[in-house]
């Protein structure tokens, strides 16, 4: 029975500490992961299609006709080819990571963090009384 008290003891000890985590901050720090990786996308991106104009001829229209076989028709058909690596470069890629990132992780974190706050145990907070004389 001390073991099963010790658990859930524990386990209340982890989910207070994660919902005491600034969802603020959290959001800022995932956003900033998403931004870096969309980023490093780009650049990854602009190397591969400078190789592709160095390599002369008709490489680099090739590239281009093939990007236009397979129209994109929203942002969330993008982000989804670019998570299933289906999109035709690697920058195009990790660009579609990143946005997904952004758009998708940020929120669910926000949530879950929201979330532990309202199921979690609440914190002990000092009450002050009016006192009047």
């Amino acid at each position: 029975m001390h073991a099963i008290q010790s658990h859930q003891a524990g386990s209340q000890g982890i989910v207070t500490k994660i919902a005491s985590v600034h969802v603020g901050h959290a959001i800022l720090v995932i956003l900033i992961i998403g931004i870096a990786v969309t980023m490093a996308g780009v650049l990854t991106e602009c190397q591969h299609q400078s190789e592709l104009l160095k390599q002369g001829g008709n490489a680099f229209e090739a590239y281009l006709a093939l990007l236009q076989a397979q129209p994109i028709d929203s942002i969330t058909h993008y982000a989804i080819a670019g998570v299933q690596l289906q999109l035709p470069s690697a920058g195009g890629n990790m660009q579609a990571i990143g946005l997904a990132v952004c758009y998708v992780a940020a929120p669910l974190v926000a949530t879950g963090l929201f979330a532990l706050r309202t199921i979690g145990p609440k914190p002990e907070v000092d009450t002050w009384e009016l006192v009047t004389t």
